[in-house]
């Protein structure tokens, strides 16, 4: 829940209705629903709770960062750590507008 509670107030329901295991501890049997139900007392009883496991979870992360990789979208949200360096107010800005649009999906 810290981590939650750490994003926008706004957006934690979108978190929380898609909680995604990955590696390969996911794949063991009743994984999933034991997680659900440790975290189902930690999440206010309003929130959606969605924890899913994937065909494979070992490789899910990976195929992921290989989507967003190859999208068109990855060159302006991709940061280096010499932008970051350099120009945190940028990214914070490039973060905010990130943000808005996912706001605009839900």
């Amino acid at each position: 829940t810290q981590a939650v509670n750490a994003v926008p107030k706004d957006l934690r329901g979108m978190l929380l209705g898609n909680v995604v295991l990955a590696g390969g501890c996911a794949a063991l049997p009743g994984f999933r629903e034991r997680l659900e139900a440790d975290l189902r007392p930690l999440v206010p009883s309003e929130e959606a709770l969605v924890v899913s496991a994937p065909e494979d979870p070992a490789t899910c992360a990976w195929r992921g960062g290989s989507v967003v990789g190859a999208g068109p979208d990855f060159a302006r949200l991709a940061v280096t750590r010499e932008e970051y360096k350099r120009d945190r107010a940028e990214i914070k800005q490039r973060y905010e507008e990130h943000t808005a649009v996912l706001r605009g999906r839900m």
